[in-house]
Parts: structure tokens; C-alpha cells; sequence
């Protein structure tokens, strides 16, 4: 045994071989479409253009998932009376089908052409956002609720006769006819015709993401040097959460977009404008617009070679840095098929850091998923803005997340941490995101309703007596239709004009709508205005308090996602990684994004003080929120998420033993070699410790 110091002893066969494959990699790992790779199309052939593919196909999956679903979920549930539960289970469609599959993905995908495979289901993809879009034109436009009388002029204002509601338009559809047909019976929420597309959208939405970021993780990694590794992923977790910024931000101007422009003349409808809170945007054109791309994105994907020129290289330079388990355990991870499965898989349960790891990416996953399927309804409520500027506001958070991922990868880079110190950083950064999570006492106060949560005469009122009615309003015979009003002068809101008793109305010079003589309101003040809409309420300084302390808690979180997925690469053998990382997906999804999304949206619809109520009295959807206590219990999900997180990363540091060939060198092979990561040394200092 001896050190190769000698032009002469890199004669061997090993090195031979390996200069064999490294000469002929150009020739047989060329970029382009079946038996057409033109040189042309070579300058495309290399990491840095495979992660800009990628990392667009990240952009436009998650502005499918993370910013068109989000920002339409308001408008889909005012339109199709949904509730949250319902647009919560829909939005964990995504990670049920992420579940179910990746074993599947990661097994073939690992062994068969992975470009194609991500190419395959990037393209799967718009079927599924085409899917989430079809309620728009199978059922007909979108009935305003008006409340007339035989002149039109009553406005919803109290006209002393029993009046009723009807809707701008009397046709129904064939298509809405059939599902009120099958709606007949009481089949359940979950039956929903319109629930089931967007389900099912969802559903296709995650089999199609799931071999992009499972075994798109090992294609990149497995093609680029170590050092570089961990800043290669981030700049594709960086363009995957960049995705949100521009989908909420452009499809908040969609929803200024009246929902059936294409079809209908809103100012025919009485609707003047966004702020009017019967307003319905444009939802579904941001599922055409993703759907589009996502098949543009496509077609470069699919030209991509099994593996780059160079992989082998990379691979060569490795040093092994696993976390040390028992030794028959390792050994048998050779065999293949399903008694390599059952093998991977009782090396991994066995691999403690591993799984500490996941459960603290399972507590992060939670929140993540809640908040990326609500936030725009979050901020809507909290911060008392508009569904155009939520949009914007989600947005500056979501650009947080995108430094967070950057940053991460920069301080790894920086630094050549090894495993233990990865851990490190990761724990670091959950501790200071703890901190931020006072965010949210500095919310605004909620809603004024008189009826709802603040009684006729200025008492308050539990919600288990809500009731709209009192004498005041007793003869106006109200429907319980919504067409909020506010006080302007006490910044007090009614559910009505007819619940406020008012028996007058009238156009200002800006042709606003305002009513006059209402005998709800206190005598003293019946000579002020009472105008339609929303009151304004004074948050102070809060918004900005809130924005930037969850804007900081945004950065560390995703910050500490870096240095974790890189850990867990490293803990395990290279053969078994695309397992690993099968298993770390279902988990994440089973465990974490699942009952994240169900979890919030329960958590929302239980502090709902008013709902809008179905024919049977069924609820549909919230009307008013109680948006303190939302507050407070959103924060208290957080805090709990995140300390579970800590105590993750600390056990896992604790349980980490490196194996006992960390400093070797891996040796070439004709299949992917063991794993490792960061090794510094320049390519002398490598080859002196190599044997023959």
C-alpha cells in the first residue's frame, strides 16, 4: 500500500477507467430531445442551467399551490358558499398526493431517466391548475344577492313590508340544475361538486411537484461538487419561494378583475367596485396563467441527460460522513429490489439524528402549510385590509422566506461547516425565530358589529345569544343578507341597512351610496351618515409592527431549512438516499402538511362570529371573525411548533455519531458512491491519501 505521488502511479486501471468515463461523459450524456442533441444546444448541458429550469419550475409550481389557491380562496368561498374546512382539506389534497406516490417516484425515478421524470410531472401540473379553474365555466356567473322591491330603490334599507331576496340573474345552468339534482340528500360538505375539483386539482398538483423536489434534489445535488451543494439547493428553494411573491402580487391586481368580465357588465349589477364587500374577483385566471407556464417550463426540462459531464468527477472527490449505526445493518443495504427497501428502511428508523431532524421538518411543515394556504385570509383579518392589499402584504413575507433560503446557503458556503456544525446553525436559528413570534399581539381590533359582537345598546353580546334582531328593527322584516354598513361617525358596523333601521338613501357628489333616518342607531347620532361598506379601523402602528417581526421570524425559519436539508442528505449512504428522502416526504406530508392545513383552517373557521347560513341553516361561509382571539391562537400554535422544533435539533446533535471512515475518500465507481460532503482539500492533498 502506498500514497500516489507519481504521474506513473495514476497509471493505474482505476484511473485509466475513471479518465475513460470522464472522456467519454461528453458523448454520452448530451443535451437535447431524443436522437437530436445538436451542439447547438450544448452550452445548456451543465448544472447552472439545469438549476435555472428547475428553480423556474419550482416558481411556477408554487405560485400554482402557494399564491393562486391562497389568493383565491376568499373569492371561492364567498362565491360557491365553501367554508375553511372545506378549502383547507382541498389545499392538503396536495401533500396526500405527495404521500401516496413518492415511494413510487423515488424507486423508479432514482433508477430511471430523472430529467424526464421532472420533466414528466412539471408538465402534469397544469392539468391539475386546469382542474382547480373549471368552476368558472361549468357553472354559470356569479348571482349577486340584492334585495328589491318593485321599484328597485329600497337598497336593503327597512321598507316596513316583507320583502324578499332574489338574485341579478334567474337562469341556472343544465350543469347547475344536475348538481342540485346530486346535491339532494344531504351527501355532506366533503360531496361538494366544487370541493371535489378543486380537491382533486390539488391532488394532481402534488403527483406532478413530487419527483421535481424529491428526486430533483438528488439529480441537482449528484451533479454538482459538494461545496457548492448546498448553495445550488438554495437557490432553487429561493426561486420556489419566490413563487408566492409574484403570484399573490399579480393575481391581487386579478382580483380587481370582476369575476365574469368576460361575460357580464358588473356596473349592470350595482357593483361599483372592488371595495364593494359582494365583490368577486378573477380567481381563476391565475389557474390559466400557472397552468400555461408550467407547460412552457416543460419542454427544456425534458432534454436533459441521466446525469451531467462531470457527475463522476464530483462523486470521485467525496468524503463519507455518516451517521454511524450498526454494521449488519449497513452491510445489506447491497441487495436490491424490495429486500432493499425493508434494509434502506430499518437503517433509517435506526439512524436517530435522522429522525430528529424530520420531526423538527415535520413541526416546521405545520406552520408552513397553515400559513402558506391562509395567509393572505390571515392578513385580510388581523390586519383589517383588503383582499388586494393582503395580497401585497403576504407578498413581503414570502420575499422574508427568500432571503431566509439564501442565507442559508450562504452561511454554509461561507463557513464549510461539517454536519455538527449544521446542526448548530439550524438550532440557532429556530431559537432567534422563537423571539418573533410575538408578532402577533400587535393586531388590529376586530370588527365593531352591532348584533354580532357588541349589542344595540352597547352591550356585549356572547356569541352563543348573537342575534340581529331588536326592537328597533323589529318592523322592517330583514333578511339575513349581507351588505355591511358602517356608523361613520362612531366607527360602528351593521350587518345591514335594513338591521340599522335606516328608511332613507341618497347619492353624495362621489355618487356614494348613504343612508339616513335609522332608528338602530342612537338618537343623539341619527343626523350622521351611515355609508356602505366597511368602517375604517385604526391599527396605529401595528400593521408595521406585525409585518416586520413575522418578516424576521420568516428568515430564520426558512434560514434553518437549509443547513437541515443538507444534513439529512449527509446522514445517510448515497444508495439509500433517494429513500431517505422518500421517507422524509411522506412524513413531512403525513404528519406535517396534512394536518397543518386541516388544523388551520378549523382553527379559523372556529373563531368565525357570523356566518352567511344555507337554505337548511347550514353554515357557509364567515361573514365576520374574531380576529383577537384568532390572533392569540395562532400564536400559540407557533410557539409550540417551534419549540418542538428546538428540542429536535438538540436531540439530534446529542444522538450524532460520525462513522468512523469520515475522513476517507470514496472510491470510484460504476454506480453512485457512498455519500459525503465539504471536503476542502485541494485535489493533491486528495490523491495523497488515497491507496492503491
Amino acid at each position: 500500500m502506498g500514497s500516489i505521488n507519481s504521474e506513473e502511479d495514476r497509471r493505474t486501471e482505476s484511473f485509466a477507467k475513471f479518465e475513460l468515463d470522464a472522456e467519454s461523459l461528453k458523448e454520452n450524456y448530451r443535451y437535447g430531445f431524443g436522437s437530436y442533441t445538436p451542439d447547438y444546444l450544448q452550452f445548456l448541458n451543465n448544472p447552472y442551467f439545469l438549476s435555472f429550469f428547475m428553480g423556474l419550475a419550482s416558481f411556477f409550481q408554487s405560485i400554482a399551490v402557494n399564491g393562486a389557491y391562497p389568493m383565491a380562496i376568499s373569492s371561492l368561498e364567498r362565491q360557491y358558499n365553501l367554508n375553511s374546512k372545506q378549502t383547507g382539506t382541498a389545499n392538503v389534497a396536495y401533500d396526500l398526493s405527495v404521500a401516496l406516490i413518492v415511494f413510487y417516484v423515488c424507486k423508479k425515478g432514482n433508477t430511471g431517466h430523472k430529467g424526464r421524470w421532472i420533466a414528466g410531472g412539471v408538465l402534469f401540473t397544469s392539468i391539475g391548475c386546469l382542474l382547480c379553474g373549471l368552476p368558472h365555466f361549468l357553472y354559470g356567473p356569479y348571482q349577486v344577492p340584492t334585495v328589491i322591491n318593485h321599484k328597485n330603490t329600497d337598497l336593503g334599507q327597512c321598507t316596513f313590508r316583507n320583502i324578499t331576496i332574489t338574485n341579478n340573474l334567474n337562469e341556472l345552468t343544465y350543469f347547475e340544475k344536475f348538481i342540485r339534482k346530486f346535491k339532494v340528500g344531504n351527501i355532506g360538505l366533503y360531496l361538494d361538486p366544487i370541493f371535489l375539483m378543486l380537491f382533486f386539482g390539488m391532488f394532481i398538483n402534488g403527483a406532478g411537484s413530487t419527483p421535481l423536489f424529491s428526486i430533483g434534489t438528488a439529480y441537482l445535488d449528484e451533479n454538482v461538487s459538494q461545496q457548492s451543494s448546498a448553495m445550488f439547493l438554495a437557490v432553487n428553494a429561493f426561486m420556489q419561494a419566490l413563487g408566492p411573491v409574484f403570484g399573490m402580487m399579480g393575481f391581487a391586481y386579478l382580483l380587481n378583475i370582476y369575476v365574469d368580465f368576460d361575460t357580464i357588465d358588473h356596473n349592470d349589477l350595482n357593483l361599483k367596485d372592488s371595495n364593494d364587500p359582494r365583490w368577486i374577483g378573477a380567481w381563476w385566471l391565475s389557474f390559466l396563467i400557472t397552468a400555461t407556464a408550467s407547460v412552457i417550463t416543460a419542454i427544456p426540462l425534458f432534454g436533459y441527460p441521466t446525469q451531467l459531464p462531470g457527475a463522476r468527477i464530483h462523486r470521485m472527490h467525496d468524503i463519507d460522513q455518516r451517521h454511524q449505526v450498526a454494521k449488519e445493518v449497513e452491510d445489506k443495504l447491497e441487495y436490491i429490489g424490495i429486500i432493499s427497501c425493508i434494509k434502506s428502511f430499518k437503517y433509517i428508523i435506526s439512524n436517530l439524528p435522522f429522525m430528529f431532524i424530520i420531526l423538527e421538518n415535520i413541526t416546521e411543515s405545520m406552520i408552513l402549510n397553515g400559513f402558506s394556504g391562509f395567509m393572505p385570509k390571515i392578513m385580510e383579518n388581523l390586519l383589517n385590509v383588503s383582499p388586494l392589499a393582503s395580497g401585497f402584504l403576504s407578498s413581503s413575507v414570502i420575499i422574508a422566506a427568500c432571503c431566509g433560503v439564501i442565507l442559508g446557503g450562504a452561511i454554509l458556503q461561507k463557513l464549510k461547516l461539517q454536519l455538527n456544525g449544521m446542526l448548530k446553525i439550524n438550532m440557532t436559528f429556530h431559537i432567534l425565530a422563537v423571539f418573533f413570534m410575538c408578532a402577533f399581539i400587535f393586531h388590529c381590533p376586530s370588527k365593531e358589529f352591532i348584533g354580532v359582537n357588541e349589542g344595540y345598546h352597547g352591550t356585549l353580546v356572547k356569541q352563543s345569544k348573537i342575534t340581529l334582531n331588536d326592537t328597533c328593527n323589529a318592523n322592517c322584516y330583514c333578511k339575513e343578507e349581507w351588505n355591511p354598513v358602517c356608523h361613520i361617525s362612531t366607527n360602528k358596523m351593521y350587518f345591514s341597512p335594513c338591521y340599522a333601521g335606516c328608511k332613507e338613501n341618497y347619492e353624495d357628489d362621489d355618487n356614494t351610496i348613504l343612508w339616513k333616518n335609522c332608528s338602530c342607531v342612537d338618537g343623539s347620532l341619527n343626523t350622521t351618515k351611515i355609508k356602505q361598506g366597511f368602517c375604517d379601523i385604526e391599527c396605529g402602528k401595528n400593521r408595521y409592527f406585525f409585518i416586520l417581526l413575522i418578516m424576521g421570524g420568516t428568515v430564520c425559519s426558512f434560514a434553518a431549512g437549509i443547513p437541515a436539508q443538507q444534513a439529512l442528505l449527509r446522514m445517510v449512504p448515497f444508495q439509500s438516499r433517494s429513500f431517505a428522502i422518500a421517507i422524509n416526504w411522506v412524513l413531512l406530508r403525513l404528519l406535517g402538511f396534512l394536518p397543518g392545513g386541516y388544523l388551520f383552517g378549523a382553527v379559523i373557521d372556529g373563531f368565525c362570529l357570523k356566518w352567511s347560513k344555507t337554505e337548511n341553516e347550514e353554515n357557509k361561509s364567515c361573514l365576520i371573525m374574531d380576529t383577537h382571539g384568532l390572533a392569540m391562537r395562532l400564536m400559540q400554535i407557533c410557539m409550540i411548533c417551534k419549540l418542538i422544533s428546538i428540542l429536535g435539533c438538540i436531540v439530534a446533535q446529542i444522538t450524532y455519531k460520525p462513522t468512523d471512515r469520515g475522513t476517507a475518500i470514496t472510491t470510484d465507481s460504476e454506480v453512485p458512491c457512498s455519500f459525503a460532503i465539504n471536503d476542502d482539500r485541494t485535489n493533491d492533498e486528495k490523491l495523497k491519501t488515497r491507496t492503491k
